[in-house]
């Protein structure tokens, strides 16, 4: 069976357990289960049969709760068992990660094999076990492997207690609705989390993991806006050269200036200067230039997507051993590269010609002159920010990648996970978790997270009241959800009757959700404190044309006509301005109203559409119009129309 529809079916059994559909997910599991696994299967099956026989018999059974969760538990883990039997596993040439990474379920073999290196205590050895186990325990979910990652978070060495903390919280998003059935690793996350720091740490991952998820839209962003434009540039720039090169009296810094105004008319240097302060906060800027350098043979290895970067490295020891080389120290304290990336540099370099190599290498800045961190506290966050992105280089990069649950994709919702109020026990993550998504425009999770503010059973005043009202309302109005926003808007507005702009945002609504008498109420109010609004009069008369009520709606057009007699009118203003005009009888100024409707969309459609969008609108009005009206009306301006149709 493909791994395609092995993952398809494990993913149907898995949300059927999450919605308690028991049977469901046992019906699925048969298709899966292997002869060997089937006992097990019809075994659970016959005590959730017993169960229900029980309880439609109205037999008392006080353990009936702990039973079915049971059921339910022991169904997770034997779907993971029987996804094993699908799974091909990909060998790794590092002795520790495979130690870790080549079996399906840990033991005491394992258990001891952790602890032996604890105690051997080499930093490069037990980073690279932690991955190992972490990326075990996100394919199969396992309750030693927890305690494993839980252990490593205690560990004297930075590196390692910050790798197994990222690990952790990945594995508890990837198997969130799992942990309550494990009391004993419930425990030792409440153990955990007591202590400040890993909460502190905790936080941090998952900003970065969220930040990661953004990685598509930047990289997108850098392919078609920042490159198109450096190219547009820089090819402006050689032929401005090229003019000039025989211009003997021409001034240097006329040129000079002359390219500083290119570059401010290109808006490249705001839009560098955003990604500059974007990568500082830990967005993954250097993706979309790395991932081209993935394809060689060190990453068709899992375990180097997670090695730790060492110069003694044998796969780049070379580049470093020549003494006009060690200019690439750089590259080891470059603290805007993960390691991942590091070793793509370095690979990349090696297959340049040694003396093309050794002149590359003295264009580098020396060490010292690369920033670093010095603070402790910042040193982590840049070693995390950088771990989660060489974990993100995997899942999305890897050349078996298909065979992996990419956890990128999940997290949307991770204020609601179960393992949330043990990083947030004071609830003041959780308000900075919301701002996240609001300045991301992940207002779908923004929603969430503010929801979960607002309900949240805490003491809230007014003023913060209203401002969660005003994100939850903006939040629903930008996922078109006008219903939603509608509520919350009325309630700022129960607390403050006079804010024209709420006032404004309920007729907007209103008149999205086509509630044009309601809206028209709202605008009405606006129009008192700002009678020479030309688009709250043109929603007015929107609205009345809706509402039938031509007569009316023509004042508020003409109006409009006379407070801007110069400007032309938007096309919608033309189509509603003859809709009225065509109701009331006034023919004549209706079609010279829809011939400039028809010009506006002549000017930004392709050539012979404009008129029949014309006739779809006007088959789509709710005027008492006949279908040879329509076609009169279409043809005298084809015939008669004052523009150029072309």
């Amino acid at each position: 069976m493909a791994q395609k529809n092995i993952r398809d079916i494990r993913s149907i059994i898995f949300n059927s357990l999450q919605d308690n559909n028991l049977g469901r997910a046992l019906a699925q599991l048969k298709i899966l289960a292997t002869a060997a696994h089937l006992p097990e299967v019809f075994g659970i099956e016959t005590t959730y049969k017993t169960m229900l026989k029980y309880m439609f018999d109205n037999v008392n059974d006080p353990d009936r709760d702990n039973v079915y969760n049971n059921l339910i538990k022991r169904s997770y883990e034997l779907t993971d068992d029987v996804c094993s039997d699908y799974m091909p596993v990909n060998y790794s040439q590092n002795e520790t990660f495979s130690a870790l990474w080549n079996v399906f379920r840990y033991n005491e073999q394992q258990i001891e094999y952790c602890k032996q290196l604890t105690e051997e205590d080499n930093e490069l050895k037990l980073q690279i076990a932690v991955s190992a186990v972490t990326l075990n325990c996100l394919r199969i979910l396992d309750e030693t492997k927890l305690n494993c990652l839980i252990e490593f978070c205690s560990n004297k060495n930075r590196k390692v207690k910050l790798r197994a903390l990222t690990g952790l919280i990945l594995c508890l998003i990837k198997h969130d609705r799992r942990i309550v059935f494990y009391p004993a690793i419930n425990n030792g996350l409440n153990l955990l989390f007591l202590n400040a720091d890993n909460v502190s740490l905790a936080q941090a991952v998952i900003l970065q993991f969220l930040r990661c998820k953004q990685t598509p839209k930047i990289s997108e962003d850098i392919k078609n806006n920042i490159i198109p434009t450096l190219s547009e540039f820089g090819s402006k720039i050689k032929t401005d050269m090229e003019d000039n090169q025989n211009n003997f009296d021409r001034d240097d810094f006329e040129a000079e200036y002359k390219i500083q105004d290119m570059i401010e008319e290109s808006g490249i240097s705001d839009k560098m200067q955003t990604y500059g302060e974007m990568q500082a906060e830990g967005f993954d800027i250097n993706m979309s230039t790395f991932s081209q350098l993935k394809s060689f043979m060190f990453f068709q290895n899992i375990d180097n997507w997670f090695m730790p970067f060492y110069k003694e490295n044998p796969e780049i020891s070379a580049l470093f051993a020549n003494q006009s080389m060690q200019s690439l120290s750089m590259i080891i304290d470059n603290e805007m590269l993960c390691d991942s990336d590091k070793y793509s540099f370095c690979l990349n370099l090696l297959r340049i010609p040694e003396q093309m190599r050794s002149q590359a290498a003295m264009q580098l800045p020396k060490a010292d002159d690369v920033s670093k961190a010095d603070n402790a506290g910042v040193k982590d966050i840049v070693y995390l920010n950088n771990y989660v992105h060489d974990i993100y280089r995997f899942f999305k990069l890897f050349r078996d990648k298909d065979r992996f649950d990419d956890i990128f994709g999940l997290g949307k919702e991770i204020c609601t996970m179960e393992f949330f109020r043990f990083i947030d026990t004071d609830g003041k993550f959780l308000p900075k978790l919301a701002e996240f998504y609001f300045k991301s425009k992940l207002y779908e999770e923004a929603i969430t997270a503010y929801k979960s503010l607002l309900y949240s059973g805490e003491i809230i005043d007014d003023v913060n009241k209203i401002n969660l009202y005003k994100y939850l309302a903006y939040c629903h109005e930008q996922r078109h959800e006008y219903t939603e926003a509608r509520y919350y808007y009325g309630l700022i507005r129960n607390q403050d009757s006079s804010n024209i702009n709420i006032i404004k945002k309920l007729a907007y609504c209103n008149k999205k959700l086509r509630e044009y008498s309601m809206a028209m109420q709202y605008y009405r109010k606006v129009e008192a404190a700002e009678p020479e609004n030309l688009n709250v009069l043109f929603n007015i008369g929107f609205c009345l044309t809706h509402l039938q009520k031509f007569e009316e709606a023509v004042k508020y057009f003409y109006k409009i006509e006379f407070y801007e007699p110069e400007t032309t009118q938007s096309g919608q203003f033309d189509l509603c301005f003859g809709y009225c005009l065509w109701a009331i009888g006034d023919k004549k100024q209706a079609v010279q109203h829809f011939e400039k409707f028809s010009k506006s969309t002549a000017n930004n459609k392709e050539e012979g559409s404009w008129l029949t969008i014309l006739e779809d609108r006007l088959y789509m009005s709710s005027l008492d119009i006949s279908k040879t009206e329509i076609y009169n009306i279409i043809d005298y301006i084809r015939y008669f129309a004052t523009f150029d149709k072309q």
